[in-house]
């Protein structure tokens, strides 16, 4: 959903037939700074991640040999093929159309980035909130850059034992267990539920999460340590974060 900054609001997403799907949608903005995708990191490229929902039995439910004959059919995506591409309507095509438009959904025009590029402060709170992220909690360890996110995985500590493995789907190695990828702070206030299976419905609830220190899984990060906040603190955090949000999903 575009006003979503493409998310869905659903804990998990909802396919073919209504079939649940496993795992939270995670918002498409910025994902051209991306260098691996879905959950566990198990696709290097958006041209290969546009295959994968397709023919999954949960999503959309179909298969490339019987999805091409059907869209090669309709004469606009088979003359854009042409004038584009210099082919038919084509796997090849359709992959690179999708990433093509993926990587256009992007900007960096909230509130955080008056402050942090122009010098613009509307509020205290925003550069307070942004010091105790960055400085004092270390939130920037996974979730850096202009994006907030180092794109790597992490199993950040919210179950003790995990009924979805995350990477270790991927790899079958036992260290990955629990892993899956950072997302994007970007839109962060507008794209709940939060973490791949969508078990937190608000800011608070993922910011008293990371107080406790996690679950204390195996595979856990080090740098889920407990910690405690004021509760000006944690008023403030929550208000960076908020601060993420671009101007076009304020209006």
């Amino acid at each position: 959903m575009p006003e979503l900054a493409f998310s869905d609001a659903s804990k998990t997403s909802i396919g073919i037939h209504q079939r649940q799907g496993k795992r939270n949608s995670p918002s498409l903005w910025n994902v051209r700074n991306q260098d691996q995708f879905m959950w566990d990191g198990g696709v290097k490229t958006l041209e290969m991640q546009a295959i994968v929902p397709l023919q999954d039995t949960n999503e959309m439910g179909g298969t490339i040999m019987d999805l091409f004959p059907k869209l090669s059919k309709i004469k606009l995506y088979d003359s854009l093929a042409h004038s584009i591409y210099q082919r038919d309507f084509d796997p090849f095509v359709l992959t690179r159309a999708l990433s093509a438009y993926q990587k256009s959904i992007y900007q960096e025009n909230s509130t955080f980035d008056d402050w942090k590029n122009k010098g613009i402060v509307k509020d205290s709170a925003l550069v307070r909130g942004f010091k105790l992220f960055d400085e004092e909690l270390n939130c920037t360890a996974c979730h850096s850059g202009s994006s907030f996110t180092n794109n790597s995985l992490q199993n950040n500590g919210i179950y003790a034992k995990y009924e979805d493995p995350g990477r270790y789907n991927i790899t079958a190695d036992s260290n990955d267990i629990g892993k899956f990828k950072v997302p994007t702070l970007r839109n962060i206030a507008i794209t709940k539920p939060y973490m791949h299976d969508g078990e937190m419905e608000t800011l608070k609830e993922v910011v008293e999460h990371y107080k406790t220190g996690g679950k204390q899984h195996f595979n856990q990060s080090q740098h889920i340590q407990p910690f405690t906040l004021t509760n000006q603190e944690q008023t403030d955090l929550i208000y960076f974060l908020n601060a993420l949000t671009d101007k076009q999903f304020l209006d």
